[in-house]
């Protein structure tokens, strides 16, 4: 569901609808990272989308969007330094 809403823009009810799914696993995933930073970066919150992006990469540090994610996390780093 929270892709869905994450689809249609609706950030605070896809973070809503994550993290009733982060509550309900077993475990962390590192899709819940990724997704929780695309809607916080959706909210405009470079902070959080930091913190999950960096728990992304210390959960899968050879994922598949790891490189992307590092990228990310460079211009955030950056962006949240000049703040």
């Amino acid at each position: 569901m929270s892709l869905a809403l994450l689809g249609k823009r609706d950030y605070t009810a896809a973070l809503r609808h994550i993290e009733n799914a982060c509550s309900l696993a077993p475990k962390s995933y590192p899709f819940f990272h990724l997704s929780k930073a695309v809607i916080f970066l959706g909210l405009s919150n470079g902070s959080g989308a930091l913190v999950e992006l960096q728990g992304y990469l210390r959960e899968d540090p050879n994922g598949e969007k790891a490189v992307e994610a590092r990228t990310i996390v460079d211009k955030l780093q950056v962006a949240l330094a000049d703040k």
